[in-house]
């Protein structure tokens, strides 16, 4: 989105005779006229991607079976919470800021995207701490990760996490005003009513960007930390394996070609009747993948995981340090969408003239386009997910390089 330029008000300037741009009354800046069409296109670029894409990442999910994994089941459930954010959110507030800031949708629909939008956007910065401690849990846990992190187990902790969402500003929302027994929100404008309690706005800050962005800091240090600590073992293990590997071809080799009297005559003859070409072997190799894992698009570039386990070792390192590398841009965007929005909001609370309003909605929107984003950064980090949504949208195929051999 286009920042907002802005013109101050002179002193000598009437206004009556100023009709090339609009003035805020609130603030006394002026406007030039070109700037609520840029806003207006630039929100709706926001919107439309926000909405198709997180449609386009429900939609493979549910059609590919490949696609559903524990750890692509958090992505899934992120993915509805942008979605609503998209869809509800930035929609209605589209509208609500190129009225000039006018709410005309009423008191009672002002609370329902009220709870949507807090609650959404506290269950995207949940569902980001669960995909950081999915990836550390899989690390220490290797081959017990698949027995202990179930679908069912996921499916307990995103629930609990919606559970905790709604608990917490459905009510504050709702009844804050009937508590207080006075609103603090103009007629025309739609806002919760604790965006004025300085506390209670710290304290959301503090559990939603402060805590957030420790832990996940934390969570992927400790990612890292793990996939430098088997990298540094990785070429000893490769060297004991491959030593390994090496004997037992090599007695396979022994016993399939053990040379026999006619054999020996003809070893005479030739020097290489006894080694088996690479070639053959290789294909044989990449056969039996393929019976044993239908649809392998890597069989013929590699050897078979079950008969090779240096290359077996080599791609999990790989996948590993490509989801640590996902997940580290994912909490990157989170940080630079969340904190200026958190800390306008905590100055605002503090008093009303400390950010201009301008400002301050391009940090919203700013937040919002976060869930623009995040459907784009799972297709570029997963192929599966590419390839599904170059299915659904076609155009797509024409925006995507190709992929490198």
């Amino acid at each position: 989105m286009a920042t907002t330029q802005i013109f101050f008000k002179p002193d000598n300037l009437s206004l009556t005779t100023s009709t090339a741009a609009t003035v805020d009354e609130v603030d006394e800046w002026y406007i030039p006229p070109w700037v609520p069409g840029v806003a207006g296109v630039g929100m709706s670029v926001l919107i439309l991607l926000a909405v198709v894409g997180n449609l386009l990442v429900i939609i493979s999910y549910f059609r590919d079976k490949q696609l559903q994994t524990v750890h692509n089941l958090y992505i899934l459930n992120l993915a509805i919470a942008d979605l609503f954010l998209g869809a509800i959110s930035m929609i209605f507030y589209a509208d609500f800021t190129l009225r000039s800031w006018n709410w005309v949708f009423g008191r009672v629909f002002c609370k329902i995207w009220c709870v949507n939008d807090y609650s959404m956007c506290l269950m995207s910065v949940l569902l980001i701490l669960l995909l950081s401690l999915d990836r550390v849990i899989l690390l220490r846990n290797g081959a017990e990760y698949i027995a202990k992190e179930t679908k069912k187990v996921a499916m307990v902790k995103i629930s609990i996490a919606w559970v905790v969402v709604f608990g917490i500003y459905g009510p504050c929302v709702v009844f804050w005003d009937i508590v207080k027994g006075h609103s603090v929100i103009e007629n025309d404008n739609c806002d919760a009513e604790f965006i004025k309690d300085l506390h209670f706005t710290l304290i959301t800050s503090i559990f939603e960007m402060t805590i957030p962005f420790i832990a996940l800091s934390c969570l992927n240090l400790l990612v890292f930390v793990a996939i430098r600590k088997r990298l540094r073992v990785f070429p000893k293990e490769i060297s004991l394996t491959r030593v390994r590997y090496d004997r037992t071809q090599h007695k396979e080799d022994q016993s399939k070609t053990k040379p026999d009297s006619k054999t020996y005559e003809a070893g005479s003859k030739s020097e290489h009747t006894d080694i088996r070409p690479i070639s053959s072997t290789l294909q044989k190799e990449t056969q039996l993948c393929k019976t044993q894992h239908c649809g392998c698009d890597d069989c013929s570039r590699i050897r078979c995981r079950s008969t090779n386990p240096i290359s077996m070792k080599q791609t999990t390192a790989r996948k590993d340090l490509k989801a640590a590398r996902s997940l580290a841009v994912l909490v990157i965007t989170f940080f630079i969408c969340w904190a200026p929005y958190t800390i306008a909001t905590v100055a605002t609370s503090q008093c009303d003239g400390c950010l201009n309003r301008h400002v301050y909605e391009f940090f919203t929107w700013l937040l919002w386009a976060k869930s623009s984003i995040n459907p784009f950064l799972y297709a570029s980090q997963s192929k599966r997910f590419k390839e599904n949504f170059i299915k659904l949208l076609p155009i797509l195929k024409f925006c995507t390089p190709k992929d490198r051999e």
